[in-house]
């Protein structure tokens, strides 16, 4: 599938279009890849990740699948629901393409007491 862009200027009342190809992003090279950099904050402790949530920080960062297709991911730290409740941890990934509009996401939920919400 290739997606047509626009270059912008008419000529004798027809744009110009140029093809630009798509082959589309491998969900599950992607996911792995997020998951495997999920894990890396998942052995954070509480505290840890509470201060990041108080910072607002997020780390973005790219990866190299084994595949060589390179990835650009997001990790965001929030509170869940409440301020000092539990920590969500998000990360979304795509591949520079068209799905950075609609990046695949996976998050976990670390409690104040170490222990993950929902697994």
């Amino acid at each position: 599938m290739a997606l047509l862009f626009h270059v912008g200027r008419q000529r004798r009342g027809a744009s110009e279009f140029h093809r630009w190809p798509q082959p589309g992003m491998d969900a599950e090279e992607a996911r792995a890849v997020l998951a495997e950099r999920l894990g890396r904050y998942r052995s954070r402790s509480y505290a840890e990740v509470a201060a990041w949530v108080r910072e607002h920080r997020t780390d973005t960062s790219e990866a190299v699948a084994p595949s060589g297709k390179r990835y650009q991911i997001a990790v965001q730290f929030f509170w869940d629901d409440k301020p000092s409740g539990d920590v969500r941890v998000s990360g979304s990934i795509d591949d520079g393409g068209i799905r950075a509009f609609v990046p695949l996401t996976d998050s976990f939920i670390l409690s104040p007491e170490g222990k993950f919400v929902g697994e």
